[in-house]
């Protein structure tokens, strides 16, 4: 016969929810974003790390992409990524830089249509991912 069941109990003080974070704004000029990055603007809850990427979205990759010099074109894979260590509370802007050949690549088009991701994780570890769907056309 077995004792009475196990309880966990949570230190005072524990941070047991994730980060909020929103994206607010998006600018969805093409040709700015391939000369001087993404300018992304968010919101975020309380201070934490946050990884941003720019991936192809899979049910409208266009073939000419697909079989172009990007390395190993696909639905998922990143055309741009940035890294900020601690954001701050509040609203806050990235650039995301698109890899050289993604450049290369998407100058040849007049319009795509990308994913784009936020993940946030606080100091305890909780995470929260965000992902918005834009269209970037020349303009």
């Amino acid at each position: 016969m077995t004792g009475p069941p196990q309880v966990a109990f949570v230190e005072r003080g524990t941070d047991l929810l994730p980060p909020k974070i929103a994206i607010v704004d998006v600018r969805r000029d093409l040709s700015s974003a391939l000369r001087n990055g993404l300018r992304v603007t968010y919101t975020a809850g309380e201070p934490a790390l946050l990884r941003a990427d720019v991936l192809i979205v899979g049910d409208v990759v266009d073939r000419e992409l697909l079989m172009s010099a990007l390395p190993a074109a696909g639905p998922g894979d990143s055309l741009a990524k940035a890294t900020i260590g601690r954001t701050p509370t509040g609203e806050n802007v990235v650039r995301l830089a698109f890899n050289p050949a993604a450049k290369r690549t998407l100058r040849k088009f007049l319009k795509i249509t990308v994913r784009l991701r936020l993940i946030a994780s606080d100091a305890a570890g909780n995470q929260t991912v965000v992902h918005k769907r834009i269209a970037l056309s020349l303009g």
